[in-house]
C-alpha cells in the first residue's frame, strides 16, 4: 500500500505541490490530476525520495519513507517518467539492463516472456536489436513501460503514460496494468489521461479530492 498524509514539496521555501492525503491499495489506481507546472511529477518525485525539500509522510506497505529507509523502498516501486530513457540503445539489451541491477538479480531474465509482454502491448513489429532511436515517442513509451512492468513492482508510478499515444495504444497500456498493483498515475486529465478507471481522482489544481 502507498499512502500519503499533508505531502507538500518545496522549493527554495516555496511549495510547488500539496499538501494532499491518499492512499492507494493494492489493486486501486490515484489519478493525480492537474495542468503543466501543478506539481505532479514532484511528488512522484517525493514518492521516490528524490525531493529533498517535502513535509508530511509517505508510506510504503506501512514503512516511513526516510534517508534510512529509501533505497529499500525503491524497491517496492517501478517509475514511469514522462520522457523515456534507457540504458542502451538496442531494445534487447535496454530491457535486460534493470536486470543486471543488484536490487533485480533475483529477478530472471526470460526472453520469451519480453516478447509477450511486447507484443501484448503492441509492439509486435520491433525486434531485440532494432535501436530505440528508430521508435516513435508513443512506442519509446510503451517500452519504457514494459521495462517498469517486467520488474514486478506492487507499485506503480506512471507520469503521463497516454500522452504520445492514439487510443488503441491507450488501451494497451490499460490492459497491461496488473490488476493487482497500486497505481498512481499523473496526468492532465483522469478521462483520457489514465490508463486503467481510477479510484479516486486527486485533482492539485485546487486540492480537491473525489471518489471516481
Amino acid at each position: 500500500m502507498l499512502r500519503l498524509t499533508d505531502v507538500a514539496v518545496h522549493v527554495a521555501g516555496r511549495c510547488i505541490a500539496g499538501p494532499v492525503s491518499f492512499a492507494a491499495q493494492p489493486g486501486q489506481t490515484i489519478a493525480l490530476t492537474g495542468p503543466s507546472g501543478s506539481g505532479k511529477s514532484s511528488l512522484l518525485n517525493a514518492i521516490l525520495g528524490f525531493a529533498p525539500e517535502f513535509q508530511g509522510a509517505v508510506e510504503i506497505d506501512g514503512c516511513l519513507l526516510n534517508s534510512a529507509s529509501v533505497r529499500s523502498l525503491r524497491r517496492r516501486i517501478a517509475y514511469l517518467p514522462q520522457d523515456a530513457s534507457f540504458l542502451a540503445a538496442q531494445v534487447g539489451a535496454a530491457l535486460e539492463a534493470p536486470f543486471l541491477f543488484r536490487a533485480n538479480r533475483e529477478l530472471q531474465w526470460d526472453r520469451d516472456r519480453v516478447r509477450m509482454r511486447l507484443d501484448a502491448m503492441g509492439l509486435a513489429r520491433i525486434g531485440f536489436d532494432d535501436t530505440i532511436e528508430t521508435l516513435s515517442g508513443g512506442e519509446r513509451q510503451r517500452l519504457a513501460l514494459v521495462s517498469a512492468l517486467l520488474l514486478e513492482r506492487p507499485i506503480l508510478l506512471l507520469d503521463e503514460p497516454c500522452a504520445a499515444l492514439d487510443v488503441d495504444a491507450a488501451e494497451a497500456v490499460g490492459a497491461a496494468i496488473p490488476s493487482s498493483a497500486a497505481v498512481l498515475c499523473a496526468c492532465h486529465d483522469a478521462g483520457g489521461g489514465c490508463p486503467v478507471a481510477p479510484t479516486q481522482v486527486v485533482d492539485l489544481n485546487g486540492q480537491t479530492e473525489r471518489q471516481a
